[in-house]
């Protein structure tokens, strides 16, 4: 599909199923990264989600890849804040999380490829 072939009016105006009044401002195209960040950490700084992984929305694995990596994170602060365990701990968040960023990345990726390789 060509972004110029694309009426907006038409596209955004059928999904209500009934006659909408539209404006459109403006119309950009989308582009599709599959990007990942080289670490999730670096000393006393974490990053989790968005900031660490970049992919298209396809698949809905963006929002499920970041709330599962700050529940990784919280668990694993709370318990070096509280003194219960050693610093390796918070080492394995990186270990752990990283490479299923990857995956869904890649994932993502493939479902993009898919959809619009038709």
């Amino acid at each position: 599909m060509i972004l110029e072939e694309v009426d907006p009016i038409a596209s955004i105006g059928g999904l209500p199923g009934k006659s909408t009044d539209i404006e459109i401002l403006s119309v950009q195209p989308s582009t599709s990264h599959a990007l990942v960040a080289d670490h999730c950490n670096n000393g006393r700084v974490f990053m989790a989600g968005d900031a660490v992984y970049l992919f298209s929305p396809t698949g809905g694995f963006g929002m499920n890849t970041g709330v599962y990596d700050v529940i990784d994170l919280v668990w694993k602060l709370e318990v070096a804040i509280c003194s219960w365990a050693g610093p390796r701990l918070l080492c394995s968040y990186e270990k752990e999380r990283r490479p299923i960023g990857v995956r869904n990345t890649t994932e993502a990726a493939d479902c993009f490829d898919r959809l619009f390789s038709q």
